[in-house]
């Protein structure tokens, strides 16, 4: 064994240091006493590193919502779940706003092709004009955005060369607003791509 103080060997029954004069006793009665809290704090701490992490209730929503650890691989994502799941919302508010405008403008010539111009061809043209605003809302599609964009100019011309006056002029608008912000959502699509895998780790489910 060897002394406390000085660190000198010294033979295991010793009382006192031969070299220092330290009582060996007294020390080893205090080792003895501290042994057992120290093994107890060692095993406490070993089984609080052992212990699997739980998920955090904290957040928003249901905590039974929280999804497992996984990353998305962004090669994989197409351009429609990208628009849907992690595009800006700032871009799919303007989407969602000229759809809108869409739908106005296609419930108010509905009205006129009955109430005021008795006209049910005019229900053609409502029923084309809906379902390209629909692909366009629903569906994320830059097709049906430049195919609406595309159908509202010639009825426009249309409407000046008949009647003298242009009209549908808030569908055109509605379309070049969202031809260009399906163009920009091309863009941020692209460096999407480029970036590193998303991280959905603790994704909340509202």
């Amino acid at each position: 064994m060897f002394c406390p103080k000085c660190e000198k060997e010294i033979v295991n029954e010793s009382v006192n240091c031969p070299f220092c004069g330290e009582s060996i006793a007294v020390q080893e009665t205090v080792a003895e006493t501290a042994a057992p809290d120290a093994t107890a704090a060692a095993q406490v701490g070993n089984n609080y590193e052992a212990m699997p992490q739980q998920p955090s209730s904290a957040g928003w929503g249901n905590p039974a919502n929280v999804t497992a650890n996984t990353v998305v691989d962004r090669k994989s994502v197409t351009k429609k779940e990208y628009i849907a799941k992690y595009a800006p919302a700032n871009l799919k508010k303007n989407i969602k706003s000229a759809a809108i405008v869409c739908y106005v403008c296609v419930g108010i010539s509905a009205i006129a092709s009955f109430a005021i111009l008795k006209n049910p061809l005019m229900l053609i043209d409502v029923a084309i004009y809906l379902g390209l605003t629909l692909g366009m809302h629903l569906g994320n599609s830059k097709v049906c955005a430049i195919l609406l964009l595309i159908f509202s100019i010639i009825e426009c011309v249309f409407s000046v060369i008949e009647f003298g006056a242009p009209s549908g002029w808030w569908l055109i608008i509605a379309g070049v607003s969202a031809v260009s912000t399906f163009n920009k959502l091309g863009k941020e699509y692209n460096k999407f791509l480029l970036e590193e895998p998303v991280d959905t780790t603790n994704i909340q489910s509202f």
